[in-house]
């Protein structure tokens, strides 16, 4: 049994929000897709510009095509994470930020939060990802604890993700 203590606030959730869409693989998916979609789109108007009416007018498509392709990662990066400070803004979300107990034991997940208490089988838990700032346990979807690494020993944040890791049913 490991038994956590750690404090929540709206960078630690920002940094959770983070994580969850930087290694979603359906959020990766729709990246890659609009990354390639316009830049396409570009390169067939460019190809019809060129063989209709020739010059450098073709040009010009494949110049927006091309930042587009190079910027717009990027872009949707910052734009999922404004959207999450306006979500964070929120007066539901208030509620979460505070004081959290969490117990890791054979059967799941045990937690006490400033909204109330819960219990998770480890069939609940989709993965467990340390980052420099965080250990982030994720159940189902974007829901999960983010665990500030300065609130936790070193040594007892490393416990946790094998511990975690040991009960994820691959």
């Amino acid at each position: 049994m490991i038994s956590l203590n750690f404090n929540v606030g709206r960078d630690d959730m920002m940094a959770f929000s983070k994580a969850f869409h930087d290694n979603s693989p359906t959020v990766q998916a729709a990246v890659r897709r609009a990354q390639w979609i316009f830049p396409t789109m570009m390169l067939l108007a460019s190809a019809y510009f060129y063989f209709r009416y020739g010059g450098f007018t073709p040009l010009i498509f494949l110049l927006f095509g091309g930042l587009w392709f190079a910027f717009y990662p990027a872009y949707f990066r910052r734009h999922i994470l404004r959207t999450t400070e306006k979500i964070m803004k929120e007066a539901s979300h208030e509620k979460a930020f505070g004081a959290y107990s969490v117990i890791l034991d054979e059967e799941g997940i045990s937690s006490v939060s400033p909204t109330g208490e819960g219990k998770y089988k480890w069939d609940a838990v989709d993965r467990v990802l340390l980052t420099s700032d965080h250990l982030h346990i994720f159940l189902a979807g974007p829901v999960g604890y983010p665990i500030p690494r300065r609130e936790v020993e070193e040594e007892v944040i490393q416990k946790v993700k094998s511990f975690v890791e040991s009960k994820i049913k691959k």
